[in-house]
């Protein structure tokens, strides 16, 4: 993220505060992802008007996630959805396209199931900022996708 005080400046124009409390799993990251004894946190966001409940993980030394770790944690997920948005159409395709790899496809299934969750929490996030401020906090992440000529590529080789 280029600067934190981005993160300050939106919270405090948007008056959003937040209440953190522990939780014994999250249903996001079903699978742990290599994280020793992770904490997991269910973190509900507040701003005029609006709430909306969030989860996310953290290791096991980690301190408790502030609201502006929550944020930059939550808009990374948005990047990551928007940059990973359309590949997961070629689903029925990743036997063939990973085939070369390791083989351990459940692991991929595992990471898409995963992704497709993240995503469904961003647009709960991005329902509870409003679309103006969400684009604010996303620009942050602004950069060419490096997944697009990968997308283009695979559907050239599909098709």
């Amino acid at each position: 993220m280029q600067d934190r005080s981005l993160l300050r400046h939106v919270i405090e124009k948007n008056r959003i505060s937040m209440e953190t409390r522990r939780v014994g799993s999250n249903p996001i990251n079903v699978q742990e992802d290599g994280l020793d004894e992770p904490k997991h946190y269910k973190c509900s966001l507040y701003r005029p008007g609006r709430r909306v409940e969030v989860y996310l993980s953290v290791g096991a030394s980690a301190a408790v996630p502030t609201l502006p770790d929550v944020l930059l944690m939550l808009a990374m997920d948005a990047s990551g959805c928007e940059m990973l948005e359309g590949l997961d159409q070629y689903r029925d395709e990743w036997p063939v396209i990973f085939g070369a790899s390791d083989g351990n496809l459940q692991e991929i299934e595992s990471f898409w199931q995963e992704y497709q969750v993240r995503c469904e929490q961003t647009e709960q996030f991005k329902k509870f900022l409003g679309a103006p401020i969400y684009n604010e906090l996303l620009r942050c992440f602004e950069h060419e996708n490096p997944l697009t000529d990968l997308a283009s590529a695979l559907s050239e080789q599909l098709a």
